[in-house]
């Protein structure tokens, strides 16, 4: 019962936070605010994949995009439904699905993803990301640990 609470907890906190961010930046910070030299918000829609890869303007572009997003997530959920039957999750997983959902429901009230941390310094900068970009990358870094954990038993 405690691990379903924890894992519960693993899929809405960042679920939630992922949300209120997203609302936070489209109310108030539209066009952008420097909190350092190293750290701004700023708003960007991406209608591709990760680090905008596939992002395009074309419509069938963005709903095969999404199509395939949502597969993909449905058979990632399948998976975490069978690890938690066979008690196996690292809880990473849930992590992961939360960001997936958090991002899909973007592309359904958006038309895209809402990216708005920006990571820069001097000519570099990273791509724009959110909350449940970072759940997602902590997430799998969990899975990924798990595993060798599991495997050197």
């Amino acid at each position: 019962m405690k691990k379903n609470i924890f894992y519960s907890l693993l899929f809405f906190i960042p679920f939630i936070m992922d949300r209120l961010t997203k609302y936070i930046v489209l109310r108030y910070a539209l066009y952008g605010y420097e909190v350092n030299k190293f750290l701004s918000i700023d708003l960007v829609i991406n209608r591709g994949i990760s680090w905008g890869m596939m992002h395009s303007q074309k419509t069938y572009i963005f709903i095969f995009v999404t199509a395939l997003i949502i597969c993909m997530v449905a058979l990632f959920g399948m998976y975490t439904w069978n690890c938690l039957r066979e008690q196996e999750c690292s809880g990473g997983e849930f992590l992961v699905f939360s960001g997936a959902l958090s991002n899909i429901i973007d592309r359904f009230l958006y038309g895209g993803v809402l990216d708005f941390i920006s990571l820069s310094y001097s000519s570099w900068s990273f791509p724009f990301f959110n909350i449940a970009d970072i759940s997602i990358v902590v997430g799998i870094g969990l899975m990924i640990f798990y595993s060798f954990k599991r495997d050197s038993v």
